[in-house]
């Protein structure tokens, strides 16, 4: 199950990717859309793999996907000030995920931290961009979002090509030897 996550993972986005930047709506939204059903699967899928995290880590990147399939939802519907609401939904289940992978040590620690830093560019820049600091098409905000983007595509392949988390032996083993580092 864990590689049809991986899968979803960049189906989801390429579909948003790709929809995004297209200009007839009805195939832009219909690509926006496709993003929108992969991302609660995605999370249905990882929400009990994540348990050795703790118990919140899988029913709150859970929810958070269940609000980014919503915020895309209106996304293709209305788009305006709803892709902050996407991106900032990502942010957050990119946290809850990156936080999970470190704190269970489900993955190797590069990986995770890659996407601590990838998530908290975007949620930072998402929050500036509201606020009337930057935009996210500044090279600046593009080139912070970029760490991201990598994590949204390494760790699905990783997934598939592992095709499982990281197990209780290879947690003690391969984790560097040190605590685990938790955002919470």
């Amino acid at each position: 199950m864990l590689r049809l996550a991986g899968a979803l993972f960049l189906v989801a986005t390429a579909a948003f990717s790709v929809g995004d930047e297209l200009s007839s709506p009805p195939a832009a939204n219909s690509l926006i859309v496709v993003d929108a059903l992969a991302v609660p699967g995605i999370g249905l899928i990882l929400w009990r793999p994540l348990a050795p995290a703790g118990p919140m880590h899988g029913p709150a990147y859970l929810a958070l996907r269940a609000l980014e399939f919503l915020a895309v939802l209106g996304y293709a519907a209305w788009r305006d000030r709803w892709l902050d609401l996407v991106l900032l939904t990502t942010a957050l289940a990119g946290l809850v995920l990156s936080d999970a992978l470190l704190r269970g040590r489900l993955a190797p620690r590069w990986l995770g931290w890659l996407g601590v830093v990838g998530f908290a560019a975007l949620f930072i820049g998402v929050v500036a961009a509201a606020a009337g600091l930057w935009s996210l098409t500044s090279p600046t905000a593009m080139a912070a979002m970029a760490v991201g983007a990598v994590f949204e595509i390494v760790f699905p392949l990783w997934l598939i090509v592992r095709g499982r988390l990281l197990d209780p032996a290879e947690r003690v083993a391969g984790a560097g030897h040190r605590p685990a580092v938790s955002l919470g």
